[in-house]
């Protein structure tokens, strides 16, 4: 059974200490601007703050620009694995979360922050932008939002994903980054507005596109070797349609299959090697195109892909222990595991409606969550991360549809 922990707000201290290092590392490393609204100053705790999700630096400039509210951050319970980690993110009045599902610890843990005046922060997306456009929001923070009636802050971060994309192997790009903050609704509108409007106002606050903003903004971050690791996000080629077959060097994303060639800008766009190549814009709507051809390829009778790949699992807050080696094979019925286990041969299935949500490390791997258990699957080619990641996820939603309908259509 899991362990409830006593909850406090941030430790002074600490929560100075962090202060007094990153804001000036943040400042001087990605020229960090901060924008508050004064209307935010006003504000009495107990409130919420939400904001986009596109670094791994969003918690520290989001605590700047709340300044001086200190926040506790609803954070993945996975952080908390590691013992100086998850000490650390309890001084600071962290709140630990289990992915992809409703979790009643942590739930009251964020009712206790609420009853002792605190603010909570939570990036709704649940996970980093792969490609600098905005995640699914979940309906339960809304839900949160309407049983507590507290006032609701967004804090918006503009170039944090061109600073360090989530793919780069390279190291910073030295550009800006602005950090906004403005109330989004005060007590009054979070007990008033039903659930679906306050639901409404939170994916319109935080509805934010990196690409969109730069080709105004129109700002340089430069850096070296731009494009190195975009292959693990951006696989197949718009001109010969291969999957997998894309590759990057130093500024350049090219197809090893036909030759298909890109080249990646200062201001983080694409642009043709040359007359004959096919490409997009920006990683965002290449990314959209990608997404929307899985969804098309899933939707076939015979859609299966199949992969070799090394195995880990986790079980709550436990660390992760070597399961074996095996191979996957994913079709509309589900996923299937079939190698070891601890030693032990297996073939494992996990069911469509039995995935309660998956994350990737792209080009790495990625993680499935089925009940209290976590299984995370490293892929040999690593390219192919981003493909089970778009395809589960449509598989998730059609098989989540079909089972609306079904219930729907049952007679009474």
């Amino acid at each position: 059974m899991r362990k409830e922990r006593e909850i406090h707000l941030p430790d002074g201290f600490l929560y100075a200490l962090a202060e007094i290092v990153l804001y000036p590392y943040l400042a001087i490393a990605y020229r960090v601007r901060v924008v508050r609204d004064p209307a935010v100053r006003a504000l009495k705790p107990p409130f919420l703050v939400i904001g986009n999700h596109p670094s791994i630096w969003d918690p520290f400039n989001m605590s700047r620009a709340l300044h001086p509210f200190r926040i506790s951050f609803l954070t993945s319970n996975l952080f908390f694995r590691h013992s100086l980690v998850g000490w650390l993110l309890r001084g600071v009045g962290a709140i630990p979360k289990i992915q992809f599902r409703s979790d009643p610890t942590a739930l009251k843990a964020m009712l206790r922050v609420i009853s002792l005046k605190g603010v909570i922060g939570i990036f709704p997306e649940g996970t980093r932008s792969a490609d600098g456009s905005t995640l699914r929001v979940r309906d339960a923070l809304s839900k949160l939002v309407k049983k507590a009636g507290m006032p609701v802050v967004v804090v918006i971060s503009k170039g944090a994903y061109l600073s360090r994309p989530r793919w780069t192997t390279s190291g910073n790009r030295r550009g800006h980054v602005t950090v906004e903050s403005r109330v989004l609704l005060d007590a009054d509108q979070a007990k008033g507005l039903p659930v679906e409007k306050i639901r409404e106002a939170i994916e319109s606050a935080i509805h934010y596109n990196e690409y969109d903003w730069q080709r105004t903004a129109r700002i340089p971050f430069r850096g070296k070797a731009l494009a190195e690791s975009v292959d693990s996000v951006l696989h197949k080629c718009p001109r010969c349609r291969a999957d997998w077959t894309m590759r990057s060097k130093g500024d350049r994303l090219f197809c090893s299959a036909c030759g298909n060639a890109a080249v990646m800008d200062e201001y983080g766009l694409f642009a043709p090697e040359t007359p004959e190549s096919v490409v997009f814009e920006d990683a965002s709507a290449w990314n959209a195109w990608q997404r929307a051809e899985v969804a098309r390829t899933a939707a076939e009778p015979d859609f299966r892909m199949e992969s070799r790949v090394r195995l880990r699992i986790s079980d709550l807050e436990q660390p992760f222990r070597d399961a074996g080696e095996g191979s996957i094979v994913l079709d509309r019925a589900g996923l299937r595991y079939s190698g070891m286990n601890a030693g032990t041969p297996i073939a494992q299935t996990f069911p469509l409606p039995g995935i309660l949500g998956i994350s990737a490390d792209y080009g790495e791997n990625f993680e499935i969550v089925m009940d209290k258990t976590t299984y995370r699957f490293y892929l040999e080619n690593g390219c192919q991360v981003i493909s089970y990641s778009h395809a589960i996820d449509h598989l998730r939603e059609e098989s989540a549809r079909k089972g609306a309908r079904t219930s729907q259509e049952e007679p009474a």
